[in-house]
């Protein structure tokens, strides 16, 4: 896991915690996920009639090609945080 990784877990469980005054630590939901922007781990917390979700995602993409005899490399990384605030969709 690299620096940034855990400072976003990190940063997560700070959110959590600060979401945690209004209600019992167990109304948190936490997953873990996939998709084009990478690994990811995402906690929902509803407080009175509002879900708050923060989500961390990180990706390494990387190539290396030699086309007539000259050596090309490409290298990605990216990480992702996502925060959303909304109303209750359903009863907790």
């Amino acid at each position: 896991m690299t620096n940034v990784m855990a400072s976003m877990i990190s940063l997560l469980l700070l959110t959590t915690n600060v979401m945690a005054d209004e209600t019992a630590i167990t109304d948190i939901a936490i997953g873990v996920k996939t998709s084009t922007l990478g690994l990811g781990v995402e906690a929902i917390k509803p407080v009175n009639s509002i879900d708050f979700r923060v989500g961390i995602n990180e990706a390494s993409y990387g190539s290396d090609k030699t086309i007539d005899n000259i050596d090309y490399s490409a290298d990605l990384n990216a990480q992702t945080i996502v925060t959303e605030q909304s109303p209750l969709t359903q009863t907790h």
